[in-house]
């Protein structure tokens, strides 16, 4: 509305509603998705022809421009076009999920984040310098709700990493975690290409 509305250039206001039009297709299936994965139900997905990297690039530039110091602290690391066939949506909540909870028990320090071609699929690095997870625990953080005891004090309920795993899952990726408790843990998330 401020686009449309104000004195922008009409090519602008259009791509500024392409993109709303954009990002509500995506909350649209992000919500079915939601609904998907509360009711065990297999998560469909629909295969497009990306690069990762603009995936990436793209929600940082939004999640950026709600002028949140949350997001502040994300470094990309993406110094290559990554295309092939992968659900972008899926890919993104990926993404946001993983990255919430490293924000969320990173101790206010930046969040590495790296992705790069790997086994025929892409590989997505979550790093955080935050509070770890003791070897005991590191199964467990990815069952629905479950948090590790070191968690206790901090706001949520455990999803975020649950959901990255479900929807790796159904693109017949892996998510693996390797944690040093007090300093740092990793999520390294690997996606294979999906039959378009």
């Amino acid at each position: 509305e401020a686009a449309i509305g104000g004195s922008t250039p009409p090519e602008h206001a259009k791509a500024a509603v392409a993109t709303a039009a954009r990002q509500l297709r995506a909350l649209s299936t992000i919500v079915a998705r939601a609904i998907q994965l509360e009711t065990d139900r297999r998560v469909a997905l629909c295969p497009q022809r990306v690069d990762l990297r603009d995936v990436v690039t793209d929600f940082m530039e939004r999640v950026r421009a709600t002028r949140s110091t949350w997001w502040s602290r994300i470094e990309l690391r993406a110094t290559r076009a990554l295309v092939g066939s992968w659900d972008p949506a899926a890919f993104e909540q990926i993404l946001e999920n993983l990255l919430s909870n490293a924000l969320k028990y990173g101790k206010d320090a930046p969040v590495r984040v790296t992705i790069a071609r790997a086994r025929g699929g892409a590989r997505l690095q979550v790093r955080d310098a935050g509070i770890g997870i003791e070897p005991a625990h590191r199964e467990r953080i990815f069952g629905r709700f479950a948090r590790a005891p070191s968690a206790r004090g901090i706001a949520g309920m455990g999803s975020g990493r649950v959901g990255g795993c479900h929807r790796s899952d159904a693109h017949g990726g892996s998510v693996d975690v390797r944690s040093r408790p007090g300093q740092w843990t990793v999520l390294d998330v690997w996606l294979p290409e999906l039959a378009p």
